[in-house]
């Protein structure tokens, strides 16, 4: 069964204002989004008010994603390192990228380099006249462009253009792997590419993907999902050029996160985490989030670190002024837990607001701990109802 965690949670100054993307390389993660300049008096154009404009926005969705892309002169795309066991993050002050790029996706390149997936959208003309979202969708395909950048983000070092790799074929998702190749989703299937954008093999035949994911040890997998909803990781095997066997998960798999030393990959459904363990094949559930103290919705991203701790980044952006925290998961006392009653809350899925009241309840109470039983994470691929009969079965044998 899953351990009981406490995670010790604290504030985190991020020097983004907002967050599009993040992987973790190592002990530290790398976190892209923006950051808002606001121009100072006497610049060139003349002096300022203090306001800041963040020129035209596009907004549009594809698939379960959102996205927006903001262009102007008082919003740029930048990255930073965070090292969440000291809470402490840095903005990596030598990328500074063109006007208009958008960072999409990260992922960690060899020796402390990092994989950028920028869109240039210049300042807007590239979108003058279109208005529905496929047309918006394959014009910023157009402009995905891979860059591999030193540990402080100023010096390239690579660089594929996907648009070209894929000669005129829309790119659904695509991830660089551990070895500098890069992974091109399109329908359902997925080419691989090397440094030169030289196409290398292509595994077809899954189920629509969704999106591609880092697994253990620098590989790729395909996050598919069929009709009925259920989702499932297939690694991709570049010295075989196939895929691998599949990893079905179990409920709504909603977020997938790295998974360190132990696990090819970690991800949520419902109230919990799972963890794949290398070489198995099955999940293992490794904690509940709201016992531990902490909003599934707000974790942006999260790993197990060398030490066994869990470092997991929150945001909350609930509001205007959006908020990072770096929450660490330790194993729970037992001593400490043992002198509380359980109440065991059995539930089909859980809203925002019922998650929000177990986790004061917990805060609150020293006599009794409110754990969660979400019966939605054992429906399978196979089987979406596979929760509802169990929740059923074990009613009826009270």
């Amino acid at each position: 069964g899953a351990k009981a965690y406490t995670a010790d949670t604290k504030p985190c100054q991020l020097p983004l204002d907002s967050l599009s993307a993040a992987c973790v390389s190592g002990e530290a993660m790398f976190l892209a989004g923006t950051v808002y300049q606001v121009p100072s008096a006497g610049a060139e154009g003349g002096e300022t008010d203090g306001e800041v404009s963040s020129g035209t926005t596009y907004s549009f969705s594809s698939g379960d994603s959102g996205f927006s892309f903001a262009f102007g002169d008082a919003i740029r795309a930048a990255l930073c390192r965070l090292d969440p066991a000291a809470g402490k993050a840095e903005l990596l002050e030598g990328y500074v990228p063109e006007p208009g790029v958008s960072v999409m996706a990260v992922a960690p390149g060899a020796d402390g380099t990092i994989w950028v997936m920028e869109q240039n959208m210049g300042r807007g003309e590239t979108l003058d006249g279109l208005s529905d979202t496929a047309s918006i969708l394959q014009a910023a395909a157009s402009t995905q462009v891979w860059r591999q950048l030193s540990a402080d983000g100023a010096q390239e070092l690579a660089r594929i253009d996907a648009a070209q790799v894929m000669e005129g074929q829309p790119v659904s998702a695509s991830l660089v792997d551990g070895a500098g190749r890069l992974y091109l989703a399109s329908g359902s299937s997925v080419t691989a590419v090397d440094g030169g954008g030289n196409p290398l093999f292509t595994c077809k035949g899954q189920e629509d993907i969704v999106r591609l994911v880092p697994l253990a040890d620098g590989a790729v997998g395909a996050l598919t999902m069929n009709v009925e909803g259920g989702r499932t990781v297939t690694p991709i095997d570049p010295d075989a050029k196939s895929w691998g066997a599949p990893r079905p998960l179990t409920g709504s798999a909603a977020s997938i996160y790295p998974g360190g030393d132990t696990y090819e990959f970690l991800y949520t459904s419902g109230d919990s985490l799972y963890g794949w363990p290398k070489g198995a094949d099955a999940p293992q559930k490794l904690l509940s989030w709201s016992s531990s103290g902490i909003d599934c919705g707000q974790v942006f991203t999260m790993t197990f670190l060398p030490d066994g701790r869990g470092a997991a980044l929150l945001w909350d952006d609930s509001d205007m002024s959006a908020a990072g925290s770096v929450a660490l998961l330790f194993p729970a006392d037992e001593d400490a837990m043992a002198g509380r009653t359980v109440l065991t809350l059995a539930t089909m899925g859980l809203d925002s607001e019922t998650r929000a009241m177990v986790m004061d309840f917990n805060r609150t109470s020293r006599d009794y701990r409110i754990e969660i039983q979400d019966y939605s994470e054992y429906n399978t691929p196979d089987d979406a109802s596979a929760g509802l009969t169990m929740l059923n079965t074990e009613i009826l044998t009270g």
